[in-house]
Protein backbone atom coordinates (compact mmCIF):
# COMPACT_ATOMS: atom_id res chain seq x y z
CA UNK A 1 0.00 0.00 0.00
CA UNK A 2 3.58 2.18 0.03
CA UNK A 3 3.16 3.52 -3.11
CA UNK A 4 -0.51 3.05 -3.87
CA UNK A 5 -1.80 6.75 -1.98
CA UNK A 6 1.08 9.09 -2.96
CA UNK A 7 -1.22 11.53 -1.99
CA UNK A 8 -1.03 11.31 1.83
CA UNK A 9 0.97 13.34 4.04
CA UNK A 10 2.33 12.18 7.46
CA UNK A 11 2.31 14.91 10.16
CA UNK A 12 3.60 15.62 13.56
CA UNK A 13 1.06 15.06 16.48
CA UNK A 14 1.85 18.36 17.78
CA UNK A 15 -0.12 20.53 15.35
CA UNK A 16 -0.97 23.78 16.67
CA UNK A 17 -3.31 23.97 19.48
CA UNK A 18 -6.82 24.68 19.02
CA UNK A 19 -6.69 26.74 21.84
CA UNK A 20 -5.07 29.80 20.31
CA UNK A 21 -6.31 31.53 17.47
CA UNK A 22 -9.33 33.35 17.13
CA UNK A 23 -12.76 32.34 17.61
CA UNK A 24 -15.03 32.13 14.41
CA UNK A 25 -18.32 31.51 14.18
CA UNK A 26 -20.39 28.88 12.81
CA UNK A 27 -21.83 31.07 9.89
CA UNK A 28 -18.59 32.10 8.85
CA UNK A 29 -17.55 28.79 8.43
CA UNK A 30 -20.63 27.80 6.86
CA UNK A 31 -20.26 30.52 4.16
CA UNK A 32 -16.40 29.73 3.91
CA UNK A 33 -17.37 26.41 3.24
CA UNK A 34 -20.07 27.73 0.31
CA UNK A 35 -17.76 29.48 -1.36
CA UNK A 36 -15.26 26.70 -1.41
CA UNK A 37 -18.24 24.47 -2.52
CA UNK A 38 -18.54 27.22 -5.05
CA UNK A 39 -15.19 27.85 -6.29
CA UNK A 40 -14.98 23.64 -6.86
CA UNK A 41 -12.41 23.45 -4.22
CA UNK A 42 -11.52 21.39 -1.65
CA UNK A 43 -10.86 21.65 1.97
CA UNK A 44 -8.29 18.73 4.24
CA UNK A 45 -9.54 15.90 6.44
CA UNK A 46 -7.20 15.46 9.08
CA UNK A 47 -7.43 11.15 10.03
CA UNK A 48 -5.75 9.74 12.87
CA UNK A 49 -4.15 6.36 12.86
CA UNK A 50 -6.16 4.38 16.02
CA UNK A 51 -3.22 2.62 17.03
CA UNK A 52 -0.30 5.22 16.11
CA UNK A 53 0.04 8.74 16.98
CA UNK A 54 0.28 9.98 13.26
CA UNK A 55 -2.20 11.92 11.04
CA UNK A 56 -2.73 12.20 7.28
CA UNK A 57 -4.83 14.64 5.40
CA UNK A 58 -6.72 13.59 2.37
CA UNK A 59 -9.23 16.23 0.42
CA UNK A 60 -12.51 16.20 0.27
CA UNK A 61 -14.75 18.48 -1.62
CA UNK A 62 -18.03 20.07 0.43
CA UNK A 63 -21.34 19.95 -1.13
CA UNK A 64 -23.53 23.08 -0.38
CA UNK A 65 -24.36 23.68 3.47
CA UNK A 66 -26.90 25.59 4.99
CA UNK A 67 -26.57 25.18 8.72
CA UNK A 68 -25.26 22.67 11.63
CA UNK A 69 -24.76 19.65 8.81
CA UNK A 70 -21.96 19.54 6.21
CA UNK A 71 -21.69 16.67 3.72
CA UNK A 72 -18.65 16.21 1.77
CA UNK A 73 -17.18 14.12 -1.13
CA UNK A 74 -13.71 12.42 -1.05
CA UNK A 75 -11.27 13.27 -3.90
CA UNK A 76 -10.37 10.01 -5.30
CA UNK A 77 -7.88 8.30 -3.32
CA UNK A 78 -6.57 5.04 -4.15
CA UNK A 79 -7.54 2.36 -1.08
CA UNK A 80 -9.03 4.79 0.99
CA UNK A 81 -11.55 1.80 2.09
CA UNK A 82 -8.46 0.31 3.46
CA UNK A 83 -7.51 3.39 5.19
CA UNK A 84 -10.84 3.94 7.07
CA UNK A 85 -10.12 1.06 8.70
CA UNK A 86 -7.09 2.29 10.22
CA UNK A 87 -8.21 6.14 10.44
CA UNK A 88 -10.81 7.91 12.54
CA UNK A 89 -11.65 11.42 12.05
CA UNK A 90 -9.82 14.08 13.90
CA UNK A 91 -10.41 17.67 12.63
CA UNK A 92 -10.65 19.28 9.37
CA UNK A 93 -8.81 22.60 8.17
CA UNK A 94 -9.67 25.00 5.42
CA UNK A 95 -7.18 27.34 3.81
CA UNK A 96 -7.78 30.47 1.76
CA UNK A 97 -4.21 31.04 1.32
CA UNK A 98 -3.10 33.42 4.04
CA UNK A 99 -5.48 32.19 6.95
CA UNK A 100 -6.65 28.65 7.78
CA UNK A 101 -9.64 27.47 10.04
CA UNK A 102 -9.38 24.23 12.60
CA UNK A 103 -13.00 23.04 13.08
CA UNK A 104 -13.46 20.18 14.92
CA UNK A 105 -17.27 18.46 14.36
CA UNK A 106 -18.65 15.82 15.31
CA UNK A 107 -18.94 12.73 12.33
CA UNK A 108 -22.25 11.66 11.58
CA UNK A 109 -21.42 8.84 8.87
CA UNK A 110 -17.96 8.36 7.27
CA UNK A 111 -17.55 5.90 4.25
CA UNK A 112 -15.57 5.52 1.30
CA UNK A 113 -17.89 7.82 -0.67
CA UNK A 114 -17.97 10.35 1.36
CA UNK A 115 -18.91 12.13 5.05
CA UNK A 116 -21.52 13.67 7.08
CA UNK A 117 -20.40 16.42 10.01
CA UNK A 118 -22.17 17.71 12.84
CA UNK A 119 -20.50 21.78 12.53
CA UNK A 120 -19.65 23.02 15.37
CA UNK A 121 -21.08 26.27 17.03
CA UNK A 122 -17.29 28.09 16.37
CA UNK A 123 -14.36 27.23 15.08
CA UNK A 124 -10.64 28.57 15.44
CA UNK A 125 -8.70 30.53 12.94
CA UNK A 126 -5.26 31.32 12.27
CA UNK A 127 -2.78 33.60 10.46
CA UNK A 128 -0.54 31.02 8.25
CA UNK A 129 1.30 33.59 6.35
CA UNK A 130 1.88 37.40 5.75
CA UNK A 131 1.76 36.83 2.15
CA UNK A 132 -0.60 35.16 -0.15
CA UNK A 133 0.34 32.57 -1.98
CA UNK A 134 -0.48 31.36 -5.51
CA UNK A 135 -1.17 27.63 -6.51
CA UNK A 136 0.52 26.74 -10.02
CA UNK A 137 -0.49 23.99 -12.64
CA UNK A 138 2.03 22.67 -15.12
CA UNK A 139 4.96 25.56 -15.45
CA UNK A 140 8.00 23.57 -15.76
CA UNK A 141 11.53 24.88 -13.75
CA UNK A 142 14.92 24.25 -13.82
CA UNK A 143 16.91 25.65 -10.70
CA UNK A 144 21.00 25.25 -10.80
CA UNK A 145 22.72 25.90 -7.64
CA UNK A 146 26.36 24.81 -7.22
CA UNK A 147 26.80 23.05 -10.72
CA UNK A 148 23.48 20.72 -8.95
CA UNK A 149 20.82 21.30 -12.24
CA UNK A 150 17.51 20.94 -10.38
CA UNK A 151 14.21 19.52 -12.75
CA UNK A 152 10.69 20.51 -11.57
CA UNK A 153 7.38 22.03 -11.37
CA UNK A 154 6.05 25.16 -9.99
CA UNK A 155 4.27 24.61 -6.86
CA UNK A 156 2.96 28.28 -5.97
CA UNK A 157 4.52 31.70 -5.39
CA UNK A 158 4.48 34.92 -3.57
CA UNK A 159 5.62 38.80 -5.32
CA UNK A 160 8.80 37.65 -2.98
CA UNK A 161 9.45 33.68 -3.49
CA UNK A 162 8.38 30.50 -5.37
CA UNK A 163 8.46 27.05 -4.52
CA UNK A 164 9.53 24.10 -7.28
CA UNK A 165 8.94 20.58 -6.12
CA UNK A 166 11.00 17.82 -8.42
CA UNK A 167 14.20 16.39 -8.60
CA UNK A 168 18.35 16.94 -8.86
CA UNK A 169 21.16 15.29 -10.97
CA UNK A 170 24.89 16.13 -10.88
Amino acid sequence: MGDAVPSLHVVPSDAESPATGKSVSRSHLVNRLNYINFQNQSILVALRHVAYDESIFLKARPLPCAGERLDCLWEEVPSLRELLKSYRFDYLLIADGRKYLVVNPEPVTIDDCGFALMLPPACREFQKRSIRRHLSDGVSAQLMQNGVLFDGGLVDYTPVSLRISGTWER
